[in-house]
This record gives C-alpha cells, sequence and structure tokens, in this order.
C-alpha cells in the first residue's frame, strides 16, 4: 500500500515528506475510481496513518497529513449470530433447570433480555420501580428513557421470581441473596455464556438474544422505523445492517420467542 502511494505521487510530482491532507484524500478517491472496495481503500488509508506516524516520530516528517482524511464508511452486517429454534430450546430448557435463588434470577434475567430484545447493561440494571403495570421504563444509550410494553409472559415470570427472591425494591437481579445492589452487564454476560456451555450452545451471548428478537421481528414482518424503535437504534443505518446480514444469510430463527411473547398470563 505505502510503495503504491509512493509511485502515485511520484507521477504527481510530490515528495511524501510534503504532502498534504488533499494528497491523500485526492490519493484514497483515485482508489475509489478505480473500483477499489471500501475496506481496501480503508486498509490503504490505515496504513498511510501507520507509516506518516512512525516519519513524524522519526523526524523525517512534520505531521501526519492521513491523519486528517476521513474513512471511507464500510457498511457490515453484525458478526453476532443469532439462535435457531433448536438451539433456543436447548438454551432455554438448560436455564430452566433448578429453582433454588440464583437458577430462578438467572432464568428471569435470561427471559427480559430474549423477550424485550434489550442490551446486557440495561437488564443487568432493571429496577422493581421501573415497572408500571404492563410497561417498564427503560433507560437506553446517552442517558435518555422510554416506556416499554412487557409480554404477560414475562410478567408473570418476573412476578415469581420476585416472591421467590424477596425482591420489593431495587435491583429486579441482584448480585447475591446478600448483596442487594444490581448486576453489573460483564455478570450477566457471564450467566448467559455458562448457560450456553452447559446447553452445548457455544454462541450463545446476551447479543445473540438480541440479534434473535431483531431477527423474529423482521421475518414477521416490522416495518424498518419500528423495528429500529424496538431496540432503540441510535440510527436507522444501524437496524438496517442487522436485517441485512438476516436476509442475505436466507435463514431464520425458529417459533420460541414468538411463542413466549404471544403466550397469554
Amino acid at each position: 500500500d505505502w510503495r503504491r502511494y509512493v509511485a502515485w505521487l511520484a507521477g504527481e510530482g510530490v515528495d511524501p515528506r510534503a504532502a498534504t491532507a488533499g494528497d491523500v484524500q485526492r490519493y484514497v478517491n483515485g482508489l475509489a475510481d478505480a473500483g477499489k472496495s471500501k475496506p481496501t481503500r480503508a486498509r490503504a488509508l490505515s496504513v498511510l496513518r501507520e507509516v506518516y506516524r512512525a516519519l513524524v516520530v522519526g523526524g523525517l516528517c512534520a505531521s501526519n497529513p492521513a491523519r486528517e482524511v476521513k474513512n471511507p464508511k464500510v457498511s457490515r452486517a453484525p458478526r453476532t449470530p443469532w439462535l435457531g429454534d433448536s438451539e433456543l430450546r436447548a438454551v432455554f430448557a438448560s436455564a430452566a433447570m433448578g429453582i433454588d435463588w440464583l437458577s430462578r434470577r438467572n432464568w428471569t434475567a435470561m427471559l427480559a433480555l430474549a423477550l424485550l430484545g434489550w442490551r446486557r447493561s440495561e437488564v443487568a440494571r432493571m429496577v422493581v420501580e421501573d415497572f408500571d403495570g404492563r410497561t417498564v421504563r427503560q433507560a437506553v444509550k446517552g442517558g435518555k428513557q422510554r416506556l416499554v410494553g412487557v409480554p404477560p409472559y414475562l410478567l408473570a415470570e418476573i412476578a415469581a421470581w420476585r416472591e421467590l427472591g424477596s425482591i420489593e425494591r431495587g435491583a429486579l437481579f441482584p448480585r447475591d441473596p446478600e448483596d442487594p445492589r444490581a448486576m453489573s452487564g460483564k455478570m450477566l454476560y457471564y450467566v448467559v455464556k455458562s448457560v450456553g456451555v452447559r446447553a452445548g450452545v457455544l454462541k450463545l451471548t446476551p447479543h445473540a438474544l438480541r440479534r434473535t428478537f431483531i431477527t423474529i421481528l423482521d421475518e414477521r414482518g416490522v416495518p424498518l422505523a419500528d423495528l429500529q424503535l424496538a431496540v432503540s437504534h441510535e440510527s436507522i443505518t444501524t437496524t438496517e445492517r442487522y436485517r441485512m446480514g438476516a436476509r442475505a444469510a436466507g435463514q431464520a430463527p425458529g417459533e420460541l420467542l414468538r411463542d413466549l411473547v404471544e403466550q397469554p398470563s
């Protein structure tokens, strides 16, 4: 990449050490005109930044002109997988094992992840006072809040958990019976991963449950704008990336989550 760039500069009559941000931008634009993909152009620009950085450190250049040039925007489908019907059933069968305090907390937290499509940090910091009838207040990125409808099945499971765990106020998912502080997002991540290992579904993560939720909504024909609202994406472009990735794969998750969402209380 660096040699091609230097050869291009030579054709322009420019010394690499005297190149400006405008020269670098013209070079990157020329790669686009030559049909180079966005990832290829982004890689080339990254190389130029690193070489120029080394030249500046070595005292061979006064500044790094590549640092001022913006990366080409690369739209990639998320790498996080979603779960098929058999995987979902194995996961929830494994999570349902045990009726002790810890097992019940983990089961209910996983249901919240799967049936609301929230991020792990949002589920981990849920508090009893956020619930009002069939809605719950969600704290999303950027300090914003919104009201979200809760499926009756999930409400029933939360009520059962609160009764067993004697959860009257504060964190819905405490760290342990003696520590009322809310679980951290990292703790919830490892809870979900351990269930996945036990169920033989090694790709299970909180985000895999979130993507499964998104894919099911898309499969059922939810409009893109409504889908963005449902999963609280700040940009509709992010939601579109998830949808494109699911459709490109040509497969969709099964019916288990839909059945749980629509099951009467």
